[in-house]
């Protein structure tokens, strides 16, 4: 039950920083071009507390933690203000509303730019112990020549330890096996190279 719990508040979490960041590229922009922006909320109302304010701005914290707003000067399109959305030319406003949109699409890029810079780039494990193989046919790491039970400590020559269940041996040493060279009856899992 604490996983299910767990996972529900991360996936709260990430969809708040999601929406803040959409959120914000509304609030720049309208900033940008000087509409005047009543409230910039973090989580929908009522609202818990208020965290700043600026001479036209509140920044608030509110009680529901699905997501955010930006209320701007005249959305709704019934303000005489000079300042307000409505008032504002076409292409202003359109680059206000797709100001979103291109700070969750900044966002990814980031991100995949992030995993792209620091993630492990190898591909590659090596299984602690190679089970035999009940049918008798020759598993790609028998044909590789690892006997059953071959004890393997490293992965691209670091000593490491990260196999798992299901993973399956599809290369040793950088040589390939062709699906026509595995058993017919691979467990399901993980593609891993030796």
């Amino acid at each position: 039950m604490f996983s299910g719990v767990l996972d529900v508040m991360v996936m709260l979490a990430i969809l708040v920083v999601l929406v803040v960041i959409h959120e914000f590229g509304h609030f720049a922009t309208a900033r940008l071009f000087k509409v005047r922006v009543h409230e910039f909320g973090i989580g929908f109302p009522p609202r818990a507390r208020v965290l700043a304010r600026d001479q036209e701005t509140v920044y608030t914290l509110n009680w529901l933690p699905l997501g955010g707003f930006v209320r701007l000067e005249g959305e709704e399109g019934d303000s005489r203000d000079p300042r307000s959305f409505v008032r504002q030319p076409l292409v202003k406003r359109v680059v206000i509303l797709l100001a979103g949109v291109v700070m969750n699409i900044l966002l990814a890029f980031v991100l995949l730019w992030a995993i792209a810079a620091f993630a492990d780039p190898t591909v590659g494990v090596k299984f602690a112990s190679i089970p035999a193989d009940p049918s008798g046919q020759l598993s790609p790491a028998q044909q590789a020549g690892l006997v059953p039970m071959t004890r393997i400590g490293e992965k691209n020559g670091f000593p490491e330890f990260d196999e798992k269940s299901g993973d399956t041996i599809i290369a040793v040493d950088g040589q390939r096996f062709s699906w026509f060279d595995a058993p017919a009856g691979l467990p399901d899992g993980i593609l891993r190279y030796l």
